[in-house]
């Protein structure tokens, strides 16, 4: 392995491993995995545009959307954290795949305007649909998820 090459990447990585080693403070845990969070996303954004060169308006759609899948199984229906997460990405693949068909064959600008629309129409359902999703309150009592029996908090959650 090159470490002229890899050297920064190994010590970023170390870095992130033991920041909660390190910081004992709560709040500042929890920041770290929201910074975590926010760094997946971009990155799925740079995949999308920087590699491929597409442009999407309505990433967060697709975040909103495995989000609150995740969270209206548990607090809906009682589903695991475990069993729900890999649930909401069949469903987030599977709307995808039906938004896909009339909008495979869109490029640059056009690709645009239909994400954002996608974008709009998730936000509208997400706000409107008071009885499944509470609306612009959102959905509270979301329980922590579980990891053989302790939840996942603070540290253990990072």
């Amino acid at each position: 392995m090159d470490l002229k090459k890899y050297g920064w990447s190994i010590i970023l990585f170390l870095l992130i491993v033991l920041y909660p080693l390190v910081v004992r403070n709560e709040y500042f845990i929890h920041v770290g995995s929201v910074i975590g969070l926010a760094i997946i996303f971009g990155l799925g954004f740079n995949l999308l545009y920087g590699y491929c060169g597409q442009i999407s308006f309505g990433h967060a759609a697709w975040y909103a959307m495995g989000a609150y899948a995740v969270v209206l199984l548990e607090v809906r229906m009682g589903v695991s954290f475990w069993i729900a997460g890999p649930i909401a990405i069949v469903f987030s693949g599977m709307v995808g795949f039906l938004l896909g068909l009339p909008v495979l064959k869109l490029r640059h600008h056009y690709l645009g305007m239909a994400t954002l629309g996608f974008g709009i129409v998730v936000e509208a359902v997400i706000v409107q649909w008071r009885e499944l999703t509470y609306g612009p309150v959102g959905v509270m009592g979301i329980p922590a998820p579980n990891l053989f029996g302790l939840p996942l908090k603070g540290t253990s959650y990072y």
